[in-house]
């Protein structure tokens, strides 16, 4: 969301004619947006570690060891790091399976609008850093902040959905 606050100020750069503000803050929200994909890249990759990609070995890790237990009283830890506890339900396992389907969906199509609105930006910075790009007709700037705060909104109603209720 730190991204956002730093595209209305490249947007208000580009109104206010400061180039070098546009530049700086077009910079941020592009390394904050890349940050945000490193980090959903790193998720992913954790899921995959833990055997929890839908698919035929779903809740098996790469290592072939069973990834999904049923924590026992008392126990603590995250998936696959049960002491002893027992393997989950198969019907337990489908729903877990079904939830990470949507999470992968979800994400997975937040990530790509991600990407496309990274690229814009980046032409756009590229742009900027040649010519008076943004300040002479701040359009596409505002156009390309109002894209980038729509895909803020949606991680704002994502966030919540999936990982907040992820009990």
């Amino acid at each position: 969301l730190t991204s956002s606050l730093t595209m209305a100020l490249a947007v208000w750069a580009a109104q206010t004619r400061q180039q070098g503000l546009l530049r700086l803050f077009l910079a941020l929200t592009l390394f904050f947006g890349g940050s945000f994909l490193v980090i959903k890249v790193t998720e992913w990759h954790h899921e995959y570690v833990e055997g929890l990609v839908p698919g035929p070995n779903f809740g098996t890790r790469p290592d072939g060891k069973p990834a999904l237990y049923e924590k026992q009283a008392g126990e603590s830890g995250g998936h696959g790091e049960s002491t002893g506890g027992t393997p989950l339900r198969s019907d337990r396992v489908r729903a877990l399976e079904m939830f990470f389907v949507f999470y992968f969906i979800i994400t997975g199509l937040h990530a790509l609008h991600m990407i496309v609105g990274l690229g814009a930006l980046g032409i756009q910075l590229v742009l900027a850093m040649r010519s008076d790009f943004g300040v002479r007709d701040f359009g596409p700037i505002e156009i390309a902040g109002l894209y980038w705060h729509f895909v803020d909104v949606v991680w704002i109603f994502v966030f919540p959905l999936l990982y907040l209720l992820r009990t």
